[in-house]
């Protein structure tokens, strides 16, 4: 029993702290399709912040967490963040029309690479989001539930 009372608090520790073995880490570059069809790599948002979100619209996580997603984008939109979310099902137009459905409408939503993209960010799991800074430095992955200080501190300007 003890054994898994610890297991269980270093689990709920990960939770609250997001995933460490990228954080510091220059994110890995990547280029995919948009909802629209057009090309989109993660260098050519260097200078915001972003917050990809690894997703399908089958797993009920996910989409209890757009709701978060959409508060953290219209919060801090103006100061530079971007939400990227990367489908990682092979139903693309269930993924479009859910987010649709729904009332999404992120700046860029990627429906190709996901699976060939997510190993490079450790995704164990969807949800799982990973927040990189404006120098293109993850400064945080996990599940979901984003700390808003983590979220604060990608938004600081770059340093050269």
């Amino acid at each position: 029993m003890k054994a898994f009372m610890l297991a269980l608090a270093l689990v709920s520790l990960f939770y609250r702290l997001g995933y460490p073995q990228m954080v510091g880490q220059n994110a890995p570059e990547f280029t995919a399709s948009t909802v629209e069809g057009n090309e989109l790599s993660l260098s050519s948002l260097r200078g915001q912040t972003v917050i990809i979100a690894f997703w399908a619209a089958w797993c009920a996580p996910c989409k209890r967490n757009m709701p978060d997603l959409r508060t953290l984008q219209q919060k801090h939109a103006p100061a530079g963040l971007v939400i990227v979310p990367v489908g990682m099902s092979p139903e693309r137009e269930a993924d479009m029309a859910w987010l649709r459905n729904n009332g999404y409408s992120f700046q860029y939503a990627l429906f190709t690479g996901g699976w060939k993209t997510a190993p490079w960010y450790a995704v164990t799991a969807i949800p799982w989001m990973a927040v990189i800074d404006r120098s293109g430095i993850i400064r945080w992955t996990g599940h979901s539930n984003i700390p808003e200080d983590v979220v604060a501190q990608a938004l600081r300007p770059a340093h050269p």
